[in-house]
């Protein structure tokens, strides 16, 4: 079995993971040796500086100004409250080439029922809601450029916990699991934000399109997220239910049925003087 098989194995394509808080920031055994071998007047600063993924942490070596954090426990490292809490999830080692960071993470890529798509979960939250990204789309961030840079992806959605990848028919899924290892081990290194996405229901508060929507969260959502895909609820006219699909679903073979078997009946049956069809647009 080659290396990339033998990582398609190791993600499993079964049940998404679930996520977890990140773990608190720590230093790797080697980082702590360094640190143990300074001079007794230097210490280690670390230093979050902007960087355009988001933050790039840097271990600087100088002269001690001020007394250690008091979470590392007598070892010499001075931070700031906040760059702590920034940097959970992350753990700072050294090699041969000096100070590294890293970003633990576990993966795991699940088969929906668009043959184009794949589910890849991670115990790590990427997003707050779902955000999409296609090729040659304006102002890419970098974890959506470096997948859809790759001519076999077509489409990328962050999802809470999820990334779900649409590649071009047939190509191979062995070298895009690899890209998405990749790039989401960059991508977690640099500490970033969350993505944030727009609200998917329209109207105000107490409208039909809430009263629709919660009815959709309860009943639809769940499956279509488990499938790789969400949904935006664009409005209600004159008894028509217009929605979005995106993600795996949008291209899916079996989106149609989706919309005019399940969505549909299930809102007719919930508002049957209000709704009179659903379109997906």
């Amino acid at each position: 079995m080659g290396i990339l098989s033998s990582l398609r194995e190791a993600l499993g394509l079964s049940r998404p993971l679930v996520s977890q808080p990140a773990p608190p920031f720590s230093l790797g055994p080697r980082a702590v040796q360094a640190i143990h071998a300074l001079p007794s007047d230097r210490s280690v600063h670390l230093v979050l500086r902007p960087d355009p993924r988001g933050f790039q942490l840097h271990a600087v070596t100088e002269a001690s100004t001020q007394a250690p954090h008091p979470f590392f426990e007598g070892l010499r490292v001075q931070v700031d409250d906040t760059t702590l809490r920034t940097l959970s999830g992350v753990i700072l080692d050294r090699d041969a080439k000096g100070w590294m960071v890293r970003a633990p993470f576990k993966m795991r890529g699940t088969e929906t029922p668009n043959p184009d798509s794949r589910l890849y979960s991670f115990d790590r939250k990427l997003s707050e809601g779902s955000v999409v990204w296609r090729k040659g789309a304006d102002a890419l961030p970098p974890l959506a450029r470096d997948l859809l840079d790759a001519s076999a992806v077509v489409m990328v959605m962050v999802r809470d916990n999820t990334l779900t990848v649409e590649r071009e028919k047939g190509a191979p899924w062995d070298p895009i699991d690899a890209l998405v290892k990749r790039s989401i081990e960059t991508h977690l290194v640099h500490t970033p934000p969350l993505f944030h996405a727009a609200p998917k229901a329209a109207g105000a508060r107490g409208s039909l399109e809430q009263e629709i929507w919660r009815v959709l969260e309860r009943t639809i959502l769940p499956g279509i997220h488990a499938d790789g895909g969400d949904m935006v609820l664009l409005g209600v006219d004159e008894g028509v239910v217009q929605v979005r699909l995106v993600g795996a679903c949008r291209s899916c073979p079996a989106s149609e049925l989706t919309v005019t078997g399940g969505i549909a009946r299930i809102l007719k049956d919930a508002f049957p003087e209000e709704v009179h069809e659903v379109k997906a647009v």
